[in-house]
């Protein structure tokens, strides 16, 4: 059997990381782990952002397992400068990228939401 994945998506209306699994939003986290994580971006949903010029839902994370964190977890993981900060900006890129070479990333081994932004390893 599959096992199932969860996806996480910024979610415009409260400000804050969405968690999907099976269709159905679970979670609302502010710290969060993940593993064998995966960039996704929805051209269709890229494109109409741009003509609009008007942010919309169309870029998410697949992951097979998500844990929630609580703020002393995260900043513990982020203190031991592993991770690097990624973003996506419809206006600016077209896939997820690195903060720091500005290349773009598809595939992380670990991804660590805090405060916000996304973090990978």
């Amino acid at each position: 059997m599959k096992q199932a994945k969860f996806y996480v998506y910024r979610n415009l209306h409260r400000d804050c990381f969405s968690v999907k699994l099976r269709g159905k939003v679970i979670d609302w986290p502010e710290h969060f782990i993940m593993n064998n994580a995966e960039f996704k971006v929805s051209n269709a949903g890229q494109n109409r952002a741009r003509k609009q010029k008007q942010r919309n839902v169309h870029a998410y994370v697949a992951a097979d397992n998500y844990l929630k964190l609580d703020y002393s977890q995260a900043q513990a993981i982020l203190e031991k400068n592993l991770f690097t900060q990624v973003y996506y900006n419809p206006f600016k890129t077209d896939t997820f990228v690195n903060c720091e070479t500005g290349k773009p990333i598809h595939n992380v081994e670990y991804l660590l939401g805090y405060q916000n932004k996304i973090y990978v390893k």
